[in-house]
């Protein structure tokens, strides 16, 4: 299955905009709708939502697509119903005529971009307030703004953010990383591309055919080509620190503690000796670290491998560094750099060995 038949098909936000997308072209004969991502799977499942309600509506679609720049919306729309020469000026407006004797019953017109074409808008908002509710629909889509600052009779606004939530995007970006990727490299990656694309599952799809141990920053500089957004996110470090912050801490935080815990399993008798030799070992703020859990990977390493002097195998002083440094990062807030992410991520399996 591609990209867009899975995001439409089999992702929840979006399953619900269609469902509710299907009721409101019942209750209305305007749609106000952001630009969908994958628009041409979307025209074809919201088809399908709308024939599994009305399937008198087989050969009452119409795609707004090829709209000449200079030609009037109401003018266009009737020669597409074949109207345009029943038309005349003292009958009343375009949008009023095709209201009113309902020219537009049975069909389903798909405009697009009408950020750029106001006098659809305009069109749209005096048709819906005439028009009853079994004459045709209108759907108009938007990029950027919405172009009405208010309400209208008729008019239904559906807006992305309202429906794609942070769960979908991880839901997709999971999805859309090659299944030889797993584990937690993959889980990393899905948490970063989700945190990168937002609300566009586009831009996740493009961002996951990079090689998923590449940097993510890379993977940005290669798309901010055809993703304006991607510039501005690279210019912000702040955000950008914040957003792999985020998605390490659901990841690599979690492994860190697992590897300072099968630390403490392995170095326990080393570990309680320190405790009970050291007799009133505290932390920070005061309190006595009682058992080998008790101890930060710190403490272990103060303690343990550095006052004690511990034996420590080459590959666990390696790791143990990686971890302590890694934790020492998060813990202020700032995110790991990408090849030691990409080390602790491969050390999820990692069992210390004694010296």
């Amino acid at each position: 299955m591609d990209h867009a038949a899975f995001w439409w098909r089999h992702v929840s936000g979006p399953d619900r905009l269609l469902g509710d997308l299907a009721e409101a072209a019942f209750r209305h004969r305007v749609l106000l709708i952001e630009e969908p991502p994958f628009r041409e799977e979307f025209g074809l499942q919201f088809r399908d939502r709308l024939l599994q309600r009305d399937s008198n509506l087989l050969n009452a679609e119409a795609d707004g697509a090829d709209v000449a720049g200079g030609i009037d919306a109401g003018e266009w729309l009737m020669r597409q119903c074949g109207r345009d020469m029943e038309y005349h000026p003292l009958d009343g407006s375009r949008a009023e005529v095709l209201a009113k004797r309902k020219w537009l019953a049975g069909r389903v017109f798909i405009i697009p971009d009408v950020q750029d074409r106001p006098e659809w808008v305009e069109l749209a908002v005096e048709y819906a307030r005439r028009s009853p509710a079994d004459n045709g629909l209108l759907v108009l889509l938007y990029r950027g703004a919405c172009p009405l600052a208010s309400p209208r009779k008729g008019v239904a606004v559906f807006r992305r953010g309202d429906y794609f939530t942070a769960y979908d995007m991880q839901w997709f970006a999971a999805f859309c990383i090659p299944e030889k990727d797993s584990g937690a490299v993959r889980d990393y990656r899905a948490q970063v591309l989700a945190r990168i694309a937002g609300g566009d599952p586009e831009l996740c799809a493009d961002l996951a055919r990079e090689d998923v141990r590449s940097d993510p920053l890379e993977s940005m500089e290669a798309l901010a080509w055809r993703y304006p957004v991607l510039s501005d996110l690279a210019a912000d470090r702040k955000r950008l620190e914040l957003m792999l912050w985020e998605a390490q801490l659901q990841i690599v935080f979690p492994l860190v503690e697992r590897l300072r815990r099968r630390f403490i399993d392995v170095y326990r008798a080393e570990l309680s000796a320190v405790l009970r030799e050291e007799d009133g070992v505290k932390d920070e703020f005061g309190n006595k670290l009682a058992e080998p859990e008790d101890m930060e990977i710190r403490h272990i390493w103060w303690y343990c491998f550095k006052k004690n002097k511990a034996a420590l195998s080459e590959s666990d002083r390696r790791v143990f560094h990686l971890i302590y440094i890694s934790r020492n990062r998060l813990a202020h807030l700032k995110p790991v750099d990408h090849a030691n992410v990409m080390e602790l991520l491969m050390l999820d399996e990692y069992e210390p060995q004694r010296a």
